[in-house]
């Protein structure tokens, strides 16, 4: 009793001493305002890099693609005593040089909530390297999976009605998937939307929680894009995208079966855990069908190596697509365990049904005549489309 209550005591006095309660945290800053500068000190067409540097000091990521894209981090931190600090603001600054010139084209500040928007809208050009450092200091621990594929920030529209709108025109007749992220501004307002318009809403590239997972589906949502891949991952107390996903029966979910993209053991997972609704995607790149050696996507470089795993990667080992045949796909389904029919069913009949399209993905009077014929090792020999062999063009 004694030495705790000496204990007690020691610790008020030095708490006294300190002048430290919990109604007086101590604050830190780093970046911008700890030199006492501002990015609105940066002036386009004027400065260059030296006198950016001059300003704000050495830039805390600078592209590994792009030398002349520098990005400035700054944050504020409080702490209380004897509690571990917490940000309790952050943004990103990026600023974009002339290459010819080096003088200042672009500055953009991008906040938190900025953030959660570059981080899970869009899916066509994937981020990597330090981009995606820069962007999990932004974000914080959260949805850092999501980050692997996250296109740049300048490519990034949110999901608002008017971009939906301009996103159905441009489309029409031809849109049929759109993958999004629920949890951002607007994005169940964009579910319901694109639904509307007979679109089917796809989740994806996404932090969302269950719950928010749930309410999209509620809106409308029908599918979830790749799962496990650029999306928050089964927590036990918190089941994120895959865990409803899985347990949802009204989510499609996709499934990239290159044993790269997703471990034989959890393409198994998936397939026990939600029979009838998991579809083969091959989420495939300009690679596909070539040999090993380099190749472009979304204006990157990525390198397709020998042996099995051919999955494309960029120089820092990141994966970039996919180099998977939808043949090797359900050869792979089936060698982690998946029945024959059931591995080609999610190959064709369950993918036409997520689109509503029952002509398609089955043999039986009125659908169409696209066909394909799978060897003894699945692999494909011969195809036929609307009746006439496509493949291949000789004898088979």
């Amino acid at each position: 009793m004694f030495r705790r209550a000496a204990s007690a005591a020691l610790a008020a006095t030095v708490l006294a001493a300190a002048g430290l309660s919990a109604c007086s945290p101590i604050t830190s800053y780093s970046g911008f305002q700890a030199i006492d500068s501002d990015p609105k000190d940066v002036k386009i067409g004027t400065d260059t890099k030296s006198t950016v540097r001059a300003k704000l000091g050495s830039p805390s990521v600078q592209s590994t693609f792009d030398p002349n894209v520098w990005f400035y981090v700054n944050q504020v931190k409080e702490r209380v005593a004897f509690q571990k600090p917490h940000v309790t603001a952050r943004n990103v600054t990026a600023i974009t040089f002339s290459k010819e010139s080096e003088l200042v084209e672009t500055v953009n500040v991008y906040t938190l909530k900025d953030g959660k928007v570059i981080a899970y809208n869009n899916r066509e050009t994937p981020t990597r390297g330090r981009e995606m450092t820069v962007l999990e200091q932004l974000l914080g621990s959260v949805g850092r999976a999501m980050l692997r594929r996250s296109p740049l920030p300048v490519l990034i529209v949110p999901p608002t009605p008017e971009a939906v709108a301009g996103l159905l025109a441009a489309g029409a007749g031809t849109l049929r998937i759109v993958t999004l992220a629920p949890e951002v501004e607007g994005g169940l307002a964009a579910v319901a939307t694109l639904v509307s318009a007979g679109v089917v809403a796809s989740v994806g590239h996404s932090d969302a929680t269950a719950r928010q997972v749930a309410a999209a589906a509620d809106a409308g949502a029908r599918m979830v894009t790749h799962l496990f891949n650029a999306q928050r991952p089964l927590h036990h107390r918190e089941p994120g995208v895959v865990g409803q996903a899985l347990t949802d029966p009204r989510l499609t979910c996709g499934l990239i079966a290159d044993l790269s993209h997703v471990a034989a053991p959890a393409c198994a997972i998936a397939f026990a855990a939600a029979p009838g609704r998991i579809c083969l995607v091959t989420d495939a790149s300009a690679a596909t069908g070539m040999p090993p050696g380099r190749y472009r996507l979304g204006g990157k470089t990525v390198e397709v190596g020998e042996g099995d795993d051919r999955a494309p990667r960029l120089a820092d080992g990141t994966l970039a697509g996919s180099s998977l045949r939808l043949d090797r796909a359900v050869a792979n389904a089936v060698a982690v365990g998946v029945g024959l029919a059931e591995a080609v069913a999610a190959a064709t009949r369950i993918p036409a049904d997520v689109l509503g399209r029952p002509d398609l993905g089955r043999l039986e009077p009125g659908a169409a005549a696209d066909l394909v014929w799978l060897g003894d090792d699945l692999r494909t020999k011969a195809t036929w489309v609307a009746g006439q062999r496509v493949y291949p063009l000789g004898t088979v």
